[in-house]
Order: C-alpha cells, then sequence, then structure tokens
C-alpha cells in the first residue's frame, strides 16, 4: 500500500504499508532516476520492526552474504528487532550497491548449532556499511546464566571487507564448559573464571574460535605441573579453525603453561 510518481525516468514510491518476510515495513521510501552523471539510480530507505528470524533472512539472501559466506546459514534467531536499510545501486554499471545497515536487538535469543551454543538476552546495536563492515555499540547477552559483553569489528583490505570479528567475554562456570567442550581432562577442574573470546568469520565458510582465560578462580585437582590452586593465575588459550562444534579434546588444556 503506497503512493507511486512517475516524472519522465524518475519513479518514486513511498509506502504506508508493507512486509518484508513476515515483518512490517513502517515506512518505506525508494526513488528511481539518473544522477548527476546521467546513471540510472536506485535508492532505497526503508524501516521494519519485526522478528530477528526475518533479519537473519535478509543477512542470508542478500549481498551480504557475499561478507559472511554460509557461517549464518544454521543459526535460529527470535526476538524483537527493529532495522533501518539504506540502499544504493547503479542501475546501469551494476556493481556491487553500496549498503547501510542499522540495527537495534532487544531480548533476542541466538541458537548457534554449529557451535552447539544458546545465547539469551542478546541486546545492543549493530551495523553494517559497505565502506567500513560490520560494528557495533553496546551489545550485551546471557550465556550459561552468565552475563556477557560483545563486539562486531571489522577491517577492510584493499577496499573489501576483512574476516567479520565477534568478541565477546565475561565469568564462566568450569562445569559448563566441561559439558560444553566433552573435555574428560575438566572433570578435575572446579570453580569459575572470567574468560574472553573471539569468532573470525571469513566469507570462506571459515570459522576460527579462540578463547582465553587467566583461570583464576579455577581449581585443577591434578598433579603438578598442570594442577594449581583456584587463587592461582594460569594462561589458557583454546583455538579452533572450524564451523562446526569445537572438537579441542584434551589438547586445549595442554597449551596452558604451567606456573
Amino acid at each position: 500500500d503506497g503512493v507511486v510518481v512517475i516524472d519522465d525516468v524518475d519513479v518514486a514510491v513511498a509506502t504506508r504499508a508493507a512486509k518484508v518476510f513476515d515483518t512490517p515495513v513502517k515506512h518505506a521510501r525508494v526513488h528511481v532516476g539518473r544522477d548527476s552523471q546521467s546513471k540510472m539510480r536506485l535508492w532505497l530507505d526503508a524501516e521494519t520492526e519485526g522478528d530477528a528470524s526475518d533479519g537473519l533472512q535478509i543477512v542470508n539472501e542478500s549481498v551480504l552474504r557475499n561478507v559472511v559466506g554460509d557461517v549464518f546459514a544454521d543459526w535460529d534467531l527470535q526476538g524483537p528487532l527493529q532495522t533501518r536499510l539504506k540502499l544504493e545501486l547503479n542501475l546501469d554499471e551494476k556493481p556491487q550497491p553500496r549498503v547501510e545497515l542499522e540495527t537495534e536487538w532487544s531480548g533476542v535469543s541466538a541458537n548457534i548449532p554449529g557451535l552447539d551454543l544458546r545465547i539469551e538476552r542478546l541486546s545492543g546495536a549493530a551495523f553494517y556499511k559497505t565502506d567500513s563492515g560490520f560494528s557495533s555499540n553496546g551489545l550485551t547477552a546471557w550465556l550459561w546464566d552468565a552475563p556477557l559483553t560483545a563486539n562486531l569489528e571489522q577491517e577492510l583490505a584493499d577496499g573489501k571487507p576483512g574476516p567479520l570479528q565477534v568478541q565477546f567475554e565475561g565469568p564462566v562456570d568450569v562445569d559448563n564448559v566441561r559439558e560444553w567442550l566433552d573435555l574428560d581432562l575438566l572433570r578435575f577442574a572446579q570453580g569459575a573464571t572470567d574468560f574472553s573470546a573471539t569468532l573470525d568469520i571469513s566469507g570462506e565458510r571459515e570459522v576460527l574460535f579462540r578463547i582465553n582465560s587467566t583461570l583464576e578462580g579455577v581449581a585443577l585437582d591434578v598433579p603438578s605441573p598442570i594442577g594449581k590452586a583456584a587463587s592461582e593465575i594460569r594462561d589458557l588459550t583454546v583455538q579452533d579453525r572450524k564451523s562446526t562444534r569445537l572438537n579441542s579434546s584434551h589438547s586445549s588444556v595442554s597449551r596452558m603453561p604451567s606456573s
């Protein structure tokens, strides 16, 4: 439902009601016409408010898939999402469109089968621009009943987006890590500690997952040099280059230097 105005080669459309998948469009404006160089262009400015599952579908079925590949193909998002999309497309030469995407998350749940993780209460703002890639502001979430802070970063190389980097940190109970990694050696560990993690996502279907922790607050009831008291600091790094569930086995702990 909307208004269409045609003036020679210029076409302007303003909608009063529309949908993208199942998400209502609050407003949208489309303009097709010639720019200052007499090139035919399309400009789109739209705002939507609906479920995050539709936002994920847009990422997986739009030009953004060239950036993230199939990494988000099996993710499941549920919860309120507000989106504003600006798009500019050269219709004569048909290069990649210029995209500006602003999203506001409000208590979204994210199920990530490839990593066997479920993130709850995801809130904050995330952005995408063709010239600068993904970024974020004030992202927070809950994992294993504990709060997390998160951040999105992406650097450009030769004018092209590099890997999308998802960073998050917060407290974690070792019992949850043991169950998640199915790591038998962690049955000798007790306590909770702070951790930081990075997920490097490339458009070539490759994911590099890194976890870092000092293990302060975790006791390891095993012989020296791996055993430690809860108050002792011992750096631990877990790294895996897969897009499926981590398969770190006991080698993850063996990377922990002894004091």
